[in-house]
């Protein structure tokens, strides 16, 4: 945002101006009030900075619903399930923010802290998220789905049947998508972008969920 000098300097409808008192009240007013956007960016960010794990479930939240809401538009097959959205983002909000918050911010603090965007850095987490991570939490989100759902003794057919081809999804969208997040995303806002990023995954997540799994 320019300052009122700089509004001054720049003027050239207004070559008298001299004061920031002589700066007629429409300019101020541009200069002065930000944007809805900004406004909401600004409110976010301070909001991320004193309860980050509340604002990162709040994203989660909103990225599983609509990931679900999305995937049961998609495939159409029969009445809306309420409770597969609910289990959708229940897990968002009791695992993906908190756990992720975590997470994120181990490997901020131990690979590399003192050169965080390095290539390097930005590999060695990228590799340890997906090598690491991605099929422990996956094993962790079949777990709670199944038990939400009342079918716990289906966590481990899930597990057999659904895990491999998870893996083989998962690593043709997010080794990429880490990439860009180690390297140019701030620390606080990693469970924004990856939020946004999960929409389509989260609806590929409850389909993946949804679908029968074939038992002995």
């Amino acid at each position: 945002m320019p300052s009122p000098q700089e509004v001054l300097d720049n003027s050239v409808s207004q070559p008298a101006t001299k004061t920031w008192e002589d700066v007629p009240e429409e300019t101020k007013r541009k200069v002065q009030t930000p944007g809805f956007l900004k406004r909401f960016w600004r409110a976010y960010v301070t909001a991320l900075d004193k309860h980050p794990i509340a604002v990162k479930s709040a994203t989660s939240f909103f990225g599983f619903m609509i990931g679900d809401l999305l995937a049961q538009t998609i495939t159409g097959h029969g009445a809306y399930d309420l409770f597969r959205t609910l289990r959708l983002v229940a897990f968002g909000v009791t695992l993906d923010g908190p756990v992720g918050h975590v997470w994120y911010t181990l490997l901020d603090r131990k690979v590399f802290p003192n050169e965080p965007t390095s290539n390097r850095a930005v590999v060695c987490k990228m590799l340890a998220d997906q090598l690491l991570w991605a099929p422990f939490f996956s094993c962790v989100f079949f777990v709670f789905t199944n038990v939400l759902a009342g079918h716990p003794e289906m966590v481990l057919p899930s597990i057999q049947a659904k895990l491999l081809p998870m893996m083989i999804a998962n690593f043709a969208v997010w080794p990429i998508a880490h990439l860009i997040n180690f390297k140019f995303i701030p620390s606080q806002q990693r469970i924004l972008y990856i939020n946004c990023c999960q929409i389509l995954w989260s609806a590929y997540l409850s389909n993946l969920s949804a679908g029968r799994t074939k038992t002995r």
